[in-house]
């Protein structure tokens, strides 16, 4: 879903997030902090996501939110419900393309044993006669990238529409 920013300081006019469960509908009008409900508005809790440079001048490109200290964003804190308005609501289903991963297969990704060819005659012999010496190596694999989903282009003409009337 797109969410209008109404924040003075942020260049961006939308947010992408997943709504995750309405936490209340109001059913008078009025004030919480500085966001106006009226009767029948309702208040979502949401998973944002977040631009990531990757997406060039466009920035349709979107990962999870996460802490990012090169910009001085914290993250999500631990605990903490994540809300908006319904009347900011621009776009309930934005079109999202999974982008998918630079390189090949995944390094976490091994070949099974039952696969591998048999162990030449040296090193079963020094396996069956040298004890201690040899070891079962721990494997290391990079982290995963963040998964990053961008959104089409005609999703985003849609939403600049609505967040500019």
């Amino acid at each position: 879903m797109a969410v209008q920013n109404r924040g003075e300081h942020d260049p961006d006019q939308y947010w992408i997030g997943r709504a995750l469960r309405i936490t209340h509908v109001y059913d008078k009008p009025g004030t919480v902090g500085r966001v106006r409900y009226d009767k029948g508005d309702v208040e979502v809790e949401v998973e944002w996501f977040q631009r990531d440079i990757s997406g060039g001048e466009e920035r349709r490109i979107f990962k999870a939110w996460a802490a990012d200290e090169e910009a001085g964003d914290a993250g999500p804190e631990e605990g903490r419900v994540y809300t908006f308005n319904s009347t900011e609501l621009r776009m309930l289903h934005v079109e999202m393309v999974l982008v998918p991963p630079v390189g090949g297969v995944p390094l976490a990704t091994v070949q099974p044993a039952s696969v591998r060819p048999p162990a030449r005659g040296a090193a079963r012999k020094a396996r069956e006669t040298i004890s201690g010496l040899l070891y079962r190596k721990q494997p290391v694999a990079a982290l995963p990238p963040a998964q990053l989903w961008e959104i089409t282009a005609g999703s985003e003409s849609l939403i600049l529409l609505w967040c500019c009337r």
